[in-house]
């Protein structure tokens, strides 16, 4: 049977984890309360809800990425495509609140199967394209985001629980598609050894820690998308007090910014790494979305937040791909799905303090801190670059020796 291309048949699955996610975001509430969810305890339950997608998503991912390593890429692809399906199922079947908060911790840990199409797309790609590999990945992340939350309104108006089976049926068939198009990437000879005791992933952060480059780039993926997840939630709060802005205006400001950040990653990328190289095009990425983040509170207009939002998406777009383009390549095949494993976990920590942190900076330090501090941390994250810089001649020793 012939075989549709292995890159778009990732792509496919990544967008749509993500345009289930994204979905979801604006429907969960609405669904919860009609689930007679607590109303005197609404905020504690919602951060439960949205915070145990993200938190079991940490948790799962480097078991899925270490049983890639072992098993190869194709079997967990598929097997966590058909997890998500079922928890989908389940969720438009919940009859109560904390069934529906069980759906969603069995989504996100099935979800988890990203760092396992992010260690496909390094199997598949030589070491100059990896960083373009990875823009794939971002701008199916993009895209996810941005088309998301649309599809769900418009699906919602014929009942809360049509999205989830709509989602379900898509899974369901990024599943067949896998099983039945999708070659397995990664050969036997490069699997490691089956131990199931070593499943945990201890020996890969001992290995990534006594690798200091590896461990200083995981940590700026982290401080990135901590970053970008406090604004997901400080700039809604902050667009309604300024500007007004509703849920229904402000879920199109930000599939403008998801549309402009799948540009970048999609395309742009690629034109800077060729230019400028994957460290310069990570500086680039890292000022400017800084840069964003501290004029967001100079914003007194519709117009003037798109434009502002502009650095904000570039960076991201720029920012990200680099990133887990960089870390990969430093990591021998045999381990692309272990190291893809804890860069995900980084991020999934990272999306539960971020709006969590956001909030409460929102909350009690005034409106303007959030952005000032994310902007502040993504400062941080340049510095953390630097060092990586000073090495980059043994870095490209290193990354020569396993071409």
């Amino acid at each position: 049977m012939k075989k549709l291309p292995p890159k778009l048949i990732i792509f496919l699955t990544i967008f749509i984890d993500l345009v289930g996610f994204g979905m979801l975001i604006p429907i969960i509430p609405f669904y919860a309360e009609k689930l007679a969810m607590d109303p005197a305890a609404k905020g504690e339950l919602m951060g439960m809800l949205m915070g145990g997608y993200s938190l079991f998503q940490f948790a799962c991912a480097p078991l899925w990425g270490r049983l890639s390593d072992r098993v190869g890429r194709r079997p967990v692809l598929i097997t966590s495509l058909c997890g998500i399906a079922c928890a989908y199922v389940l969720g438009g079947l919940a009859t109560s609140f904390y069934f529906l908060l069980f759906t969603r911790i069995l989504a996100g840990s099935f979800a988890a199967n990203i760092a396992t199409a992010q260690a496909y797309i390094a199997d598949v790609t030589t070491q100059e394209d990896r960083a373009k590999g990875m823009g794939l990945v971002g701008a199916a992340f993009g895209l996810g985001f941005a088309i998301g939350p649309a599809i769900g309104g418009l699906l919602v108006a014929f009942g809360f629980t049509i999205p989830f089976f709509v989602m379900a049926l898509l899974s369901a068939t990024a599943a067949g598609t896998a099983y039945f198009f999708l070659p397995e990437s990664l050969p036997p000879e490069a699997r490691g050894e089956v131990q199931p005791s070593r499943l945990l992933n201890l020996d890969k952060v001992r290995m990534a820690w006594n690798h200091p480059p590896v461990v200083l780039l995981i940590f700026v993926f982290f401080l990135v998308t901590f970053s970008f997840s406090n604004l997901e939630v400080s700039l809604g709060y902050f667009s309604q007090f300024r500007l007004g802005i509703g849920a229904v205006d402000f879920s199109y400001i930000f599939a403008y910014v998801g549309v402009v950040g799948a540009i970048v990653q999609g395309g742009l990328i690629g034109v800077f790494v060729r230019r400028f190289r994957e460290i310069l095009t990570l500086f680039v990425g890292l000022l400017a979305l800084s840069l964003g983040l501290f004029l967001v509170t100079e914003m007194h207009s519709i117009p003037q937040l798109l434009v502002v939002l502009i650095p904000v998406a570039f960076g991201v777009g720029l920012a990200n791909p680099t990133l887990l383009g960089m870390i990969s390549r430093l990591i021998p095949a045999s381990d692309q799905g272990a190291i893809a494993g804890m860069t995900q976990s980084a991020s999934s920590m990272a999306r539960i303090l971020g709006p969590i942190t956001g909030g409460l900076l929102y909350d009690h330090a005034g409106q303007p801190v959030p952005f000032w501090f994310a902007a502040v941390v993504v400062l941080l994250a340049f510095l953390c670059v630097l060092p990586v810089w000073s090495q980059r001649q043994h870095i490209l020793a290193v990354v020569g020796k396993r071409s």
